[in-house]
This record gives structure tokens, sequence and C-alpha cells, in this order.
């Protein structure tokens, strides 16, 4: 809080400066549909929430199959690491937790299960105002791995 003649003015929430949550804050408007690399229909939403710092994201993969996978994340501010952190819940079993950064023209995820999964991740990220697209790598002794997991999604209004 600052005081300036006698006006008490808020800061501004370090997360509305943040790179990162700049380019995300581009996903909110619309649908995001697309496909797996080995074909799963794939869609989320996403709005922002708590005055918009806190951007959540609803939707899931292989929506046309029988055992649809549903996906919940919020992305919020961590202020002991002073950035994105990343929460995502995957079925009813796996949650993840990690952080997001913008290095050069893609995001960088790296998370670690908490529930369920005990893996360590990274999935690379580039977008654009109407395309997403990112490919998912696992820690694998030491050294990351492809997992195969690439995700191509575009905007439908």
């Amino acid at each position: 809080m600052m005081l300036v003649s006698g006006l008490v003015l808020q800061k501004q929430p370090a997360i509305t400066t943040d790179p990162a949550f700049l380019v995300l804050k581009q996903l909110v408007g619309g649908k995001w549909r697309g496909k797996t690399a080995n074909g799963l229909k794939v869609e989320f939403r996403f709005n922002l929430e708590q005055n918009g710092t806190l951007l959540v994201g609803k939707g899931g993969v292989a929506l046309d199959t029988k055992h649809p996978f549903p996906m919940r994340s919020s992305i919020g501010w961590d202020p002991a690491a002073k950035k994105l952190y990343y929460l995502d819940q995957h079925g009813n079993d796996t949650v993840y937790f990690g952080h997001v950064t913008k290095e050069g023209d893609q995001l960088v995820w790296d998370f670690k299960g908490l529930s369920g999964d005990q893996g360590h991740y990274k999935s690379l990220q580039k977008m654009t105002q109407n395309e997403y697209s990112s490919t998912m790598r696992a820690e694998k002794d030491g050294k990351w791995v492809d997992l195969g997991f690439h995700l191509a999604l575009h905007r439908v209004r």
C-alpha cells in the first residue's frame, strides 16, 4: 500500500505484470479445441477469477470416448517463489503442482505430481492469439525425455 496526497493506493498484484501471465490471459474467451498426437479430442475453457488474478481452466482429454478424462487447473501467484504457480487436477485422484515461466517465445511449465502420479514434468508451450501448441517431457534418470504427448489447440469462438 502507498499513501499519495492523502489517498491510499493498493499496490498492483505482481501477477498482473508477470510476462507468463500476460501471455496466458489470452486463453480467456471461447473454447480451445484440438487433438492429441494420437487423435484424442481435447477441449478447454478458461476464465479469470479473483479480480483478474487467478486463471482457471476446465476441460478434458478423450472427450469423444467412453472414458473422458476431466481436467481442472488454476494459475495464480506464488509470493514465496515470486512466479506463477500451477495447480492441476486430473480426474479424481491425480494432482500436480509447479510453476510457469516465460523463456524466450515459450512458456515453461515445470511441475511434479502430488497425488497419484509422482513424476517430474516439463511442458513447453507456444501460443498466439488463436493457436496453442505444447510438448511434454518427463525427468528420467536425471535427463528430460520427450513423452510423445504433443498437443495442438485452436480457439473456437
